[in-house]
């Protein structure tokens, strides 16, 4: 299974290699909005970890930072896909 952020955009059989896949108009549109919402609430999710993890400031934040532009790029790849793979 491939995503592209929270979304399924790809599901592959493992016992007879058939791979569904979601039109890409639609799944643009749907990443979008899943995208929207999750830029909405980041602040406060930030927020909740650190104050559940107040060493997440200082270690864990900062590793997810530097690895945010790599993961658009891979969730940007994935919406580029074209249907047949």
């Amino acid at each position: 299974m491939t995503y592209a952020g929270r979304l399924l955009a790809t599901a592959k059989c493992t016992a007879c290699g058939t791979v569904m896949r979601h039109d890409t108009h639609d799944l643009r549109k749907a990443y979008v909005k899943d995208l929207e919402n999750r830029l909405a609430t980041k602040p406060w999710r930030i927020v909740q970890r650190i104050l559940s993890d107040p060493g997440y400031l200082f270690t864990g934040l900062p590793k997810a930072i530097r690895k945010q532009p790599k993961k658009f790029i891979d969730e940007a790849k994935e919406l580029r896909k074209p249907k047949d793979d």
